[in-house]
């Protein structure tokens, strides 16, 4: 059967067409996408010769490889599904109803508490692990502790590197721990946002549970070199497992860098099978304070992240990572620079999920 000319070009073209749709789509299937774990501002500079956005919620920076990357700084790239990326602000039919004895017990969390804390963190200048100055924060932190009545523990694991636990302990009750990582990167007099903010945050919600009948156990942890790769959340759950006692730790909340903010939002960082928690926290925002949730999945970058692998069910409060701090890393991260109302109100919402969770 002979065909037209027109005929001939028409199905060459659909041919063409059909070419380029299967090959399109065969080339999106190899692609490979990875998680930037690292927001270091030198380590994201030298990773930008190597590789193209391919998407940004803030938290979750997605890439794609252009050309081999040093191993150096390949482990900073997890490899990741596009699906499992998640950034969003929950909507509720219905709002939860605030407890007016929750109410009661948050209004004695104070801006001016939060920067009399920082401030005097700050003052211990250098505070990576390792450093006298180090060394000295984890003394005050631990003192801090005492005052308030816990028992406490000074976990010296490496280089004059040490985790401070404060337990408080409810006989027959399984336990929520509260955790803050209290070295820096260690410029001089910086560490303010990241992260005496939640050291702040961590002593005072020790200070107000201590005033309260818990009807759960409580640890707070101190953490340590978590900016040389959460060494001391590592060290602990380690610890943890071979006592045996990591079973009976039912929710952990990370606080690191709550102290900066431009827009009233707050991230909550977990993985996909955590992240009815995350909602449910979500409720506890809108009911207890003027914030605005923002879910952010998966979790990747501090001390939460031990905890999770183990598969406990774990929350990561931290700033809004899209208008995050500019002094991330860098030498003018100081108490100046943060703004503690809004740092007083992720406290707040850390302390009502402490009182209402049951588990």
């Amino acid at each position: 059967m002979k065909i037209t000319k027109d005929e001939f070009v028409k199905n060459i073209t659909i041919a063409g067409l059909l070419l380029f749709l299967s090959l399109s789509l065969l080339d999106a299937a190899e692609k490979k996408y990875y998680l930037l774990t690292t927001h270091d501002p030198h380590i994201v500079k030298d990773l930008q010769k190597y590789t193209v956005l391919e998407k940004n919620t803030g938290r979750l920076v997605i890439v794609s490889k252009i050309k081999k990357v040093p191993d150096f700084i390949n482990h900073y790239l997890r490899p990741i599904k596009l699906s499992e990326v998640k950034s969003y602000t929950p909507v509720f039919k219905t709002k939860m109803n605030p407890d007016p004895s929750v109410q009661m017990a948050l209004k004695n969390i104070t801006p001016e508490d939060v920067k009399s804390i920082v401030t005097k963190l700050s003052s211990f200048e250098r505070r990576s692990a390792g450093t006298e100055d180090n060394k000295k924060a984890s003394e005050w932190i631990e003192a801090e502790f005492k005052t308030y009545g816990y028992q406490t523990e000074s976990d010296c694991f490496r280089n004059n590197t040490c985790n401070i636990y404060a337990e408080r302990k409810v006989e027959g009750k399984d336990y929520f721990l509260i955790e803050a990582h209290l070295d820096s990167v260690g410029r001089p007099g910086a560490g303010a946002d990241d992260n005496a903010s939640g050291v702040a945050g961590l002593l005072i919600l020790a200070r107000e549970m201590a005033k309260q009948n818990p009807d759960k156990s409580l640890i707070f942890f101190a953490t340590n070199g978590e900016e040389r790769g959460l060494l001391g959340a590592k060290h602990y759950v380690k610890k943890l497992k071979k006592s045996g006692k990591l079973s009976k730790i039912k929710f952990v909340l990370n606080m690191d860098m709550i102290g900066y903010n431009q827009n009233g939002k707050v991230d909550l960082e977990t993985n996909r099978e955590h992240e009815d928690q995350a909602r449910w926290m979500s409720q506890l925002v809108n009911a207890y304070t003027g914030l605005t949730p923002n879910i952010s999945i998966p979790a990747w970058g501090s001390d939460h992240m031990p905890f999770l692998k183990e598969g406990i069910e774990t929350i990561l409060t931290i700033e809004y990572w899209k208008t995050k701090t500019p002094c991330y890393h860098s030498s003018c991260d100081k108490p100046g620079h943060l703004n503690y109302q809004y740092a007083a109100e992720i406290i707040r919402l850390n302390l009502a999920t402490i009182l209402h969770k049951e588990f």
